[in-house]
């Protein structure tokens, strides 16, 4: 099995063409190997068994698969040439110009999916110094992961367990696919507008809109998550503290959700307590928790479930909990999952995210002299609590 090999300064991008129209071939290959700035060597077979020789004998960088060869059909192509490289980046040229079609290829994993009829000079390079940019990124990635893992070596607890170096390795490895995940569906819906500009109508224009905005959504979550985290351990965030009712900031939260919640048919059950719960803290941080731990209950929750939120009067503090009845949080792992990087081992194979969500959270609460952790419902699914005090501008500065 082909494995996606590394370039060097010195190395040419190897790119595996696999097209049976000469003429196509031919020009394919004369566009990427004349780029200028790019050091890139084309290998140009005609069909399916002529690509799966030479992906067990070589490395490539990317795959150029046309679809229809003589020896494989449509999607059977793409399908069997994936299968031989899980790890190379595949673009399609297609004469194919269904959306459906391209979408479902995107999904299982095409890098990108071209129509023959507006490929040119231009499309092609760019498309493949997208490549050849990831290829670069990737790179010094694994070169800080190495770091990490020499740094992990040298860096265990008492009882010879590694610290959450070997987690922030993992997070190192999967931030790029997870920050690319979105970008893609931007790229790609954005491609299909422009392309498709002068015959579209008013509700696929709509739609494209729709899915950019949700893609675009997803990727400020994860950037900020980023931008949230350095902030808060280089203790450059600054806190705006001022009176603030709790039960407004959890209602806000719900109704921020209200249409994630209704996709699951989820009821979000929550009544305003009949004691004042009036507190000073930084209700924008302060929001941010709750959101987090809310969209974390309904992500995890079955549909057509209940998660229930309860605030209690501690006397000069207030617990805030969560209930869901999702799957829960091994006992091993409740208080791990506070950490850096960390997602529970029952649900991290299922979602998507930095897995910092729940660690800014445990900050921001630090920060306001509180307290949060997590704990199981004695039937099913999870509690996540709070408690901070009522006045905690005054305990900060008196601390």
């Amino acid at each position: 099995m082909s494995h996606y090999k590394k370039s060097s300064a010195k190395d040419h991008f190897k790119v595996l063409l696999v097209e049976d129209s000469e003429f196509q071939g031919k020009y394919y290959k004369w566009c990427l190997e004349d780029m200028k700035t790019e050091k890139i060597k084309v290998t140009l077979v005609d069909s399916c068994g002529s690509a799966l020789k030479l992906l067990a004998q070589q490395d490539f960088h990317i795959i150029l698969l046309d679809l229809n060869l003589s020896d494989t059909m449509g999607e059977e192509t793409f399908v069997t040439v994936k299968k031989h490289c899980k790890d190379i980046p595949i673009v399609i040229l297609s004469n194919i110009e269904s959306e459906d079609f391209a979408l479902n290829l995107l999904k299982n994993g095409a890098e990108d999916y071209l129509i023959k009829a507006d490929i040119n000079t231009t499309t092609l390079r760019q498309c493949v110094k997208y490549v050849v940019f990831r290829n670069e990124i990737e790179q010094e990635i694994n070169q800080y992961q190495k770091k990490l893992q020499i740094g992990e070596r040298m860096t265990s607890t008492d009882h010879g367990r590694p610290t959450t170096v070997t987690s922030s390795s993992e997070f190192i490895a999967n931030i790029s696919h997870e920050l690319r995940s979105p970008m893609h569906g931007i790229l790609s819906f954005a491609g299909f507008g422009i392309k498709k500009i002068d015959e579209i109508n008013k509700d696929q224009l709509l739609d494209y809109l729709k899915k950019i905005y949700t893609c675009g959504n997803r990727l400020l979550l994860l950037l900020n998550d980023l931008l949230d985290l350095s902030k808060l351990e280089s203790g450059k965030i600054n806190y705006h503290f001022q009176k603030s009712v709790l039960s407004e900031i959890i209602q806000i939260s719900i109704n921020e959700l209200s249409t994630y919640s209704a996709e699951k048919n989820i009821n979000i059950d929550f009544d305003s307590p009949g004691w004042n719960d009036l507190i000073i803290i930084d209700p924008h941080r302060m929001l941010q928790v709750v959101r987090n731990l809310l969209s974390n209950a309904i992500k995890y929750s079955p549909a057509n479930g209940i998660i229930n939120i309860e605030i209690r009067d501690l006397s000069d503090k207030i617990q805030l909990s969560i209930i869901d009845q999702g799957v829960g949080i091994p006992e091993e792992e409740l208080e791990g999952i506070f950490d850096k990087y960390i997602q529970s081992s029952k649900t991290r194979s299922n979602t998507e995210g930095t897995g910092l969500g729940l660690s800014i959270c445990h900050r921001i609460i630090n920060d306001h002299h509180g307290r949060i952790w997590a704990e199981n419902n004695p039937d099913k699914g999870a509690r996540l609590n709070i408690i901070i005090p009522k006045d905690c501008q005054t305990r900060i500065q008196a601390k």
